[in-house]
């Protein structure tokens, strides 16, 4: 069928109209036809059987007689019929007993003789036999030869009259279908040329006429819309197209500039790297300067103290009073000088030495620097609530509190004076504060008293080398603090420094940080592979001695503490008190031993906030450590 696809579309369209026309004609046309010739063929039988049925009624007399002549006479009467063009007489033994012949008939051959009345066509025409009888005894038969010439005439009649018909019919089906098809032919050819017309020139300004209202009308609309959405389409694209042309002009002239831009900063960056090591490198040998410096003028100047030591003891009664003021004079200066050395020294020393971190009592630091200042019985020492441990190097904790503390004791000038120190609690930090009741310092200076050198003290016989404050910020900032000052003149000063909690590394949800403290190593060994298993976090230890080494060194901050109260080695109360001042946020849980003798009334301790039966299940262990990670502190309940 590839030629059916190949045709035009005014071609499919023709054939489409015209050919149902065509077959239902012929279809109608044939069916006439056959029953015409059906018809034609029973009447000639009829009227043959019934000129058969009257001639054997009449010959049947003749034939009993043997009257030949008679028989023949009758037979010539079929003469009239001018179908019949041969007929005779058969006697029982089949012999021919009389016949006639149509003159010019070519008739030849009598048919085998059938048994009883029969009639049939065949190609020769129209065979019928009829037996002849009198009174009820067969005598023979009657056989007649017919040609339906005239019902052949009649036929081709029909047939020309069917052939005449149908061509007219073809005829006005065709011009039909010619005026029809125009009306589906020509709006669709319009489309096409418009479509190839856009496609070549992409003119979408063109429009197809719409014809008629039908569905090829809505497609005409359809089409003409559609072409106004692409021009309008077109036509933003085009405005759009010399923006970003526009645009890309702008983004080129900055791209390179930007690009020289980069050029000189990557210059500027080499010249700094440059500049950078070279500032690095100075520093180092100003500090190893410093150091060997400051290192070696101790000993020169503590020679010259004790010379000024030796002349005022040695020669006093020498010496007047201006003499004696004037070698004072040189032994103080000779201390300050030697503090601002010693300054020196260690804040050279304070960018040369690493770091020791570990866990520290921040409050035995204090005692430790109050008691080593040997203050005056008339200044006291407040802490409103023990201070908690931190991860910090003891070494410069103990310089940052000595130098505060010794502040504040410089500058109170009072016979009696107050130093405050406490802290709070302020998300991963903690914020400790020192207080005094000492002159103040005034809101321009708040700045400058942390810069090397700057002290606000000139008198003669001050020890204060200018150092002290701004050891304590490098200290503080290089352990990831700050540091500020609140104060007033007359009104004291409060020193403020944070100090980082330990955190551990980044978990998954659902991770817990579980610590374990217990001296059955059997039992610890259990439980640590038990809640590994489940995904947690897990350190251990066997004393809390132990355990806040092993927290300082692996930076690890417990959410959870799992503790055995009934066979530790140290006074529950003081670990309980330090686990807290540490790790304020953690949650602690007694592990009882299942014969329920615990040995201490536990109800006595409210930092343990529930309690669980050794040994237990993983699952039960999980459910409270999951209910302990999503409960505020002081609502945890871990029950049996």
């Amino acid at each position: 069928m590839t030629w059916l696809s190949n045709l035009s579309l005014r071609k499919k369209l023709m054939l489409i109209s015209v050919t149902p026309t065509l077959i239902a004609l012929l279809l109608m046309l044939g069916s006439n036809l056959a029953m015409e010739r059906y018809g034609y063929r029973a009447i000639e039988k009829r009227d043959l059987l019934v000129t058969a049925k009257m001639l054997s009624f009449n010959i049947g007399v003749f034939l009993r007689y043997e009257a030949q002549f008679a028989g023949m006479t009758l037979l010539e009467a079929t003469s009239a019929n001018p179908q019949i063009d041969y007929a005779c007489i058969l006697d029982n033994q089949g012999q021919l007993f009389s016949e006639y012949r149509r003159p010019g008939s070519d008739f030849a051959t009598v048919p085998n003789q059938p048994i009883g009345a029969n009639s049939y066509f065949d190609s020769n025409g129209l065979h019928v036999f009829h037996p002849v009888e009198s009174a009820g005894e067969p005598l023979g038969t009657l056989y007649l030869h017919a040609r339906p010439e005239g019902y052949l005439r009649l036929l081709r009649q029909e047939q020309l009259t069917v052939i005449a018909l149908l061509l007219v019919s073809t005829l006005i089906a065709l011009l039909f279908a010619f005026r029809v098809q125009r009306l589906i032919y020509d709006p669709i050819t319009q489309l096409a040329g418009a479509a190839t017309t856009i496609a070549r020139t992409n003119d979408y300004s063109l429009r197809v006429v719409k014809q008629g209202e039908d569905e090829l009308g809505d497609l005409v609309d359809q089409f003409n819309e559609m072409l106004r959405r692409i021009q309008e389409r077109k036509s933003a694209l085009n405005r759009e197209i010399q923006v970003r042309e526009g645009t890309e002009h702008q983004l080129m002239a900055a791209n390179e500039e930007l690009q020289f831009e980069i050029g000189q900063r990557v210059q500027a960056e080499g010249q700094l790297g440059v500049l950078l090591e070279d500032l690095e490198r100075k520093n180092a040998e100003l500090q190893d300067f410093a150091y060997v410096v400051s290192h070696d003028l101790k000993a020169p100047l503590r020679g010259i103290s004790s010379l000024t030591t030796w002349l005022m003891k040695d020669y006093s009664e020498v010496l007047d009073e201006k003499g004696g003021k004037y070698l004072q004079q040189l032994k103080d200066r000779t201390r300050r000088m030697h503090a601002f050395i010693e300054g020196i020294l260690q804040y050279s020393r304070l960018g040369r030495a690493s770091m020791n971190m570990e866990m520290v009592d921040s409050q035995q630091v204090l005692e430790q620097v109050f008691e080593t200042l040997n203050p005056p019985e008339s200044m006291r020492l407040v802490v409103p609530k023990p201070l908690p441990l931190v991860y910090y190097d003891k070494l410069y904790l103990l310089q940052v509190f000595q130098n505060l503390v010794g502040n504040a004791l410089q500058h109170t000038e009072s016979p009696e004076g107050t130093i405050t120190v406490t802290y709070t609690h302020h998300g991963n930090a903690w914020e400790f504060s020192v207080q005094d009741t000492g002159v103040g310092i005034a809101p321009q200076h708040h700045d400058r008293i942390f810069r090397i050198f700057q002290s606000l003290k000139t008198r003669q016989g001050d020890d204060a080398s200018g150092i002290g404050l701004t050891l304590v910020k490098k200290i503080v900032e290089r352990n990831g603090g700050t540091i500020r000052v609140d104060s007033r003149p007359g009104e004291g000063s409060t020193f403020y420094f944070t100090v980082p909690i330990p955190t551990g590394p980044d978990k998954t949800a659902g991770t817990i940080s579980v610590f374990i403290l217990d001296p059955n190593e059997d039992y610890t060994r259990h439980t640590t592979k038990l809640l590994s298993n489940l995904g947690h976090r897990v350190q251990s230890a066997a004393t809390w001695t132990l355990g806040k080494s092993i927290l300082a060194q692996a930076a690890f901050a417990p959410e959870v503490l799992l503790l055995d109260p009934t066979h530790m080695a140290e006074d529950i109360g003081h670990v309980l008190r330090e686990l807290c001042l540490a790790f304020p946020d953690v949650v602690i849980i007694a592990c009882v031993p299942a014969s329920g003798e615990n040995g201490l009334a536990l109800a006595t301790y409210p930092a343990i906030l529930g309690t669980i039966t050794k040994p237990f299940t993983a699952e039960k262990m999980d459910a409270i450590l999951q209910a302990s990670n999503h409960s505020p502190i002081g609502k945890v309940q871990a029950h049996d």
